[in-house]
């Protein structure tokens, strides 16, 4: 991994967040925003705390992709709406799945039901979210309102997903007698499994996941990394982690006054 941690990476979150979803999320960097939008994250890194994660892109990926849906959106504004239409879509079909499912455990097919409107998200949340920092100052007050809106509508898949997450591990949980922290370490892989055969791997593997690990995509390929290995890795990548300013596009100009804390 010489080659990768000499890469400038970007921190891009952090939150309270599943391994299982961050395993659902990390694949489809790759693919589904190739699939729905023609260019992806070539790699992408997570590291997993007790149920806090980190999230880091290279800064090379991350240009490329705005750049290249920027430039689409300069050549056809009316991309703008078609997206943020299937964003809003998308949002109301999984919310609506998510409380529908939110007391059983999936079966096989309905599973693959909600994965359909599951995966793509990502590809439509990412050119929501990205591409505004890469518009020309013309376009961004064209279509700024646009952007804004579908953004602030489509947010709650994000956390009501993660809520779904927790309570499907609950349930799993009780029925394998397996502590519900451990069911959110699932990879996707082993979430699917269960699905089908009900088979679970060790308890152990699971808590050491929970406690301490990293999961790393390179294109479709997945790593989870131990507890020391992540922490190296993030050493070295935030060692040349992008510059600490605060940068990018203005959707409204004017002026706002509010406290500002510095979280270490």
């Amino acid at each position: 991994m010489n080659a990768v941690t000499k890469r400038v990476w970007l921190h891009r979150w952090s939150g309270s967040y599943t391994f299982v979803s961050c395993s659902h999320w990390g694949p489809e960097y790759y693919h589904a925003l190739r699939r729905v939008l023609g260019i992806g994250f070539n790699s992408s890194f997570m590291t997993h705390r007790k149920g806090t994660v980190a999230f880091f892109v290279p800064q090379q990926d991350l240009e490329r992709f705005g750049k290249r849906c920027a430039t689409k959106v300069e050549r056809d504004p009316a991309l703008v709406d078609r997206y943020a239409r299937r964003i809003m879509d998308n949002t109301d079909k999984l919310l609506l799945l998510m409380a529908r499912y939110s007391k059983k455990v999936m079966n096989e097919m309905e599973y693959h039901h909600f994965r359909k409107y599951f995966d793509p998200h990502l590809a439509y949340h990412g050119f929501i979210k990205e591409t505004v920092d890469f518009l020309s100052p013309a376009m961004l007050m064209k279509k700024g309102k646009a952007f804004q809106r579908a953004r602030v509508y489509s947010e709650p898949v994000y956390s009501e997903s993660e809520k779904f997450f927790r309570r499907v591990a609950v349930l799993i949980g009780k029925k394998e007698k397996y502590p519900s922290e451990a069911i959110t370490c699932l990879t996707k892989y082993e979430f699917e499994r269960y699905m089908t055969d009900h088979a679970l791997p060790p308890r152990r593997v699971l808590m050491q996941r929970y406690n301490d690990c990293g999961l790393f995509f390179e294109k479709d390929k997945e790593t989870i990394l131990d507890a020391k290995t992540a922490a190296s890795f993030e050493r070295a990548i935030t060692r040349v982690v992008a510059s600490s300013q605060l940068k990018g596009a203005t959707a409204y100009p004017g002026h706002v006054t509010a406290q500002c804390r510095i979280i270490l």
